[in-house]
């Protein structure tokens, strides 16, 4: 606290004062499913818009729209307002082929893949392969295929896709000062010579990234941290031993007493060369093609609009997969997930994945749908039977207003339960 007073006198303390009071909550609404206009007439929360994210809402720390059933449907992420600056600074198209290069838990990965509609690519990166898995899961739930999760240091990545970007996020590591009012661990776990051991990682990590963008592309630099040698001082050393890295003005920072949400800095840069290179050559991603009797199981279980594209299918072992278009070859990285997973073909029948129903493209199913309230839904959400009013024996799709939540299997009136058992509510 003693340090955030010596470097700003003036506005020190009413951002220390800003740390002791309340933090502030916000949700970002899933653009690829809904529309906020939509989600505002089912969603019982008082919800009050973020200024500099059209998708994104405040909502009080009473409410709990993470216990919600539209929540497990994929139809918003919880996440920091602060946090969703940085990517809506990124200026993502949808042809875009984008690099989250720190990106679990997937709140800004999510986000890029909104701007993205179902087009282009993301490469979402997470060096930590517990917090990669989580990652998979929160894009899984987000319905889209057109992305690939990978475990690598950001070195391995650059050797295999120099000058292949258009757009890099680069949310870095950092001493986590902004999280200070909303995580009481993260204030007592701070140390001094975070910042500096912080600031050498951060350098590591944009040189990888700089090595990936393509001329004339954009990358965005952000961190949870007050400190200016991990931001502003960071950068100014960086452009001033890379020629061709452009640190556009002015940089940003939001700060907790200045505006409702928690601490983020983020700044822009480009990469200018003055002979533009060439974009790099990467050889595609080579799918290995399923035994033709599992796509007929998958074809004929998942309904007509899965007969064609048969190309971006991929196989491994059972496991089919289908893969986003445009894949690059990533030789020497460690791939956790490529695309969406469908589910696995057994001798005579085909077994959904959970990704697969939460798709936005889910499979031709019977469907049970509830209304948000409907007291079978929390049952549902809760690992247990429910009854079946369809006359059908067979997989099932469980809806929340028309949105899929996960699969159960129907006999005799009831339905067995089919959502993974790591993500039922306790």
């Amino acid at each position: 606290m003693a340090r955030i007073l010596a470097r700003d006198p003036q506005h020190g303390q009413a951002l220390l004062d800003a740390l002791e009071g309340p933090r502030t909550y916000a949700l970002r609404v899933n653009t690829l499913k809904t529309s906020p206009v939509d989600i505002l007439r089912w969603l019982p929360f008082h919800l009050s818009p973020v200024p500099w994210c059209s998708a994104g809402y405040y909502y009080a720390g009473d409410e709990k729209p993470g216990q919600h059933p539209l929540h497990w449907a994929g139809l918003y992420y919880i996440q920091d307002a602060s946090a969703m600056y940085p990517v809506e600074s990124l200026d993502v198209e949808p042809h875009h082929k984008v690099l989250d290069l720190s990106a679990a838990p997937g709140g800004k990965a999510t986000q890029i893949l909104a701007h993205l509609q179902g087009q282009g690519l993301l490469v979402a990166n997470e060096v930590d392969a517990a917090r990669a898995q989580t990652l998979v899961y929160n894009l899984e739930s987000f319905g889209a295929d057109n992305f690939a999760v990978v475990n690598s240091p950001p070195a391995v990545l650059a050797r295999a896709l120099p000058n292949y970007f258009d757009r890099i996020l680069v949310d870095a590591p950092c001493s986590g000062e902004g999280l200070f009012r909303k995580d009481y661990a993260a204030r007592q776990s701070w140390r001094s010579e975070h910042v500096a051991s912080s600031a050498a990682r951060q350098e590591e990590i944009l040189t990888s990234a700089l090595h990936m963008l393509r001329s004339g592309g954009k990358m965005v630099y952000s961190t949870c941290t007050f400190a200016e040698e991990e931001n502003e001082w960071l950068l100014a050393n960086m452009a001033a031993k890379e020629s061709s890295l452009q640190l556009h003005q002015p940089t940003v920072r939001l700060l907790p007493h200045l505006v409702p949400g928690e601490g983020q800095f983020s700044a822009v840069l480009t990469k200018n060369t003055a002979t533009p290179l060439t974009e790099t050559k990467v050889r595609l991603f080579r799918p290995a093609a399923p035994p033709g009797k599992a796509v007929k199981l998958m074809q004929e279980f998942a309904g007509p609009s899965y007969s064609q594209d048969s190309a971006r299918l991929h196989a491994q072992g059972d496991t089919l997969y289908r893969i986003p278009r445009g894949m690059p070859d990533l030789v020497g990285v460690r791939i956790v997930r490529l695309g969406l997973k469908l589910g696995t073909a057994h001798e005579k029948r085909f077994h959904p994945d959970h990704a697969f129903a939460l798709s936005l493209t889910p499979p031709h199913l019977p469907r049970l749908d509830y209304k948000s309230d409907d007291p079978r839904l929390l049952s549902y959400l809760h690992g247990h039977v429910i009854p079946c009013a369809l006359d059908v024996e067979g997989w099932v799709l469980i809806c929340c207003e028309g949105f899929p939540l996960g699969l159960g299997k129907a006999s005799q009136g009831q339905v067995k339960n089919h959502l993974p058992k790591g993500l039922r509510k306790l």
